[in-house]
């Protein structure tokens, strides 16, 4: 048994009488009808851009001090680069505006763009196995692996069956590469 905080958003997958199948990240559950408030999905929103697009107002700089652990500075510099970006996105979407900028900071160091110019992307074997490699078992496991009881940990990936295995998570180009694998 497990609770959810109110607020959580969750998908349905299937209805029983007064109990729903629910779906939360790639976990199943069922929960008491009763307790679900239902909300279309969003269609996607163009966002209008005004000002700087990407930095926060002058009064909302953050000054990185010496003392600040890494995480801190970066997570300083990511608000000094995009913060107003943020700002925007983050009203139109009703997010926490500290949420977004701690997984833009966690997931990209918080650099968007690599040094090639192209976007930072995050592969991640786990979601890959559950939205694709569980219908195509055989190819997955010759070319994918997680450690199945902390699925977030122990990825690794090669290109063919003869290849020694590598860490997917080890450097960015190793991602990009997964992507167009």
């Amino acid at each position: 048994m497990a609770f959810l905080n109110t607020g959580i958003e969750v998908k349905v997958k299937d209805i029983a009488t007064n109990w729903l199948r629910v779906q939360l990240m790639m976990k199943s559950a069922y929960v008491f009808g009763k307790y679900i408030r239902y909300f279309s999905p969003r269609a996607p929103v163009e966002i209008p851009i005004t000002g700087d697009p990407l930095k926060p107002g002058a009064n909302e700089i953050i000054i990185v001090e010496d003392s600040f652990s890494a995480e801190q500075k970066v997570m300083a510099k990511t608000w000094n680069q995009y913060g107003g970006l943020i700002w925007q996105i983050s009203s139109q979407y009703s997010i926490d505006p500290t949420v977004a900028l701690a997984v833009l900071s966690v997931e990209s160091g918080g650099k968007g763009f690599g040094p090639d110019g192209r976007l930072i992307i995050r592969f991640e074997n786990h979601y890959f196995n559950h939205y694709w490699g569980a219908a195509n078992e055989n190819q997955y496991n010759r070319h994918f692996k997680f450690d199945p009881n902390t699925n977030w940990r122990g990825h690794e990936y090669r290109i063919t069956t003869s290849s020694p295995w590598q860490p997917v998570h080890a450097h960015r180009s190793t991602k990009r590469r997964m992507a167009g694998f």
